[in-house]
């Protein structure tokens, strides 16, 4: 396979967050085509079986085959917020994180798999393999800064999927 779409990316992390850019451009529901977003889809599932995982301090590991996300389910999750307004996206470490209005959007959350947090007001979306085993109640302020996060906003200052870029916290 010819690697085009995540040719610079060298680590899961790095494809995650290029697999969300690449979504917002040419995922049919925002004007791309079908045979670009499969194309995108196959490199992604090739390469997300391949790829080391890094951690927040930057150090690269390769986790063992249970530890990796379905990257199927992670494309499913990323798909469900492209077209909800209002909301801010943000992926910590292998769990995305959904603030903003979300009220509006609720039912299609829980229809993508993601559960409400009342402690942090949000909604969040993990593969049943990234399960945290931690008694530890942290806050999403914590859980960024000990997982990293990549959070996507709009460049008019909106929160949302549409016309983002994607800020490195």
């Amino acid at each position: 396979m010819t690697i085009k779409y995540f040719a610079h990316c060298k680590t899961l992390n790095q494809i995650k967050q290029e697999y969300k850019r690449l979504a917002k451009i040419n995922h049919p529901d925002c004007g791309g085509d079908d045979a670009t977003m499969a194309a995108i889809n196959a490199e992604f599932d090739e390469l997300s079986k391949k790829l080391p995982q890094e951690t927040a301090t930057g150090e690269t590991y390769q986790p063992k085959e249970e530890e990796r996300e379905a990257p199927e389910k992670f494309r499913e999750a990323v798909a469900a917020t492209l077209n909800m307004d209002g909301v801010m996206v943000e992926l910590c470490g292998s769990w995305l994180w959904v603030t903003g209005n979300t009220y509006p959007n609720r039912e299609r959350l829980k229809e993508a798999g993601y559960r409400f947090s009342k402690n942090k007001v949000a909604w969040y979306w993990h593969d049943e393999n990234s399960v945290s085993h931690s008694k530890n109640r942290y806050s999403l302020d914590e859980i960024r800064t000990m997982h990293g996060s990549e959070t996507v906003k709009n460049q008019s200052g909106k929160l949302g999927w549409a016309n983002t870029e994607i800020t490195l916290a």
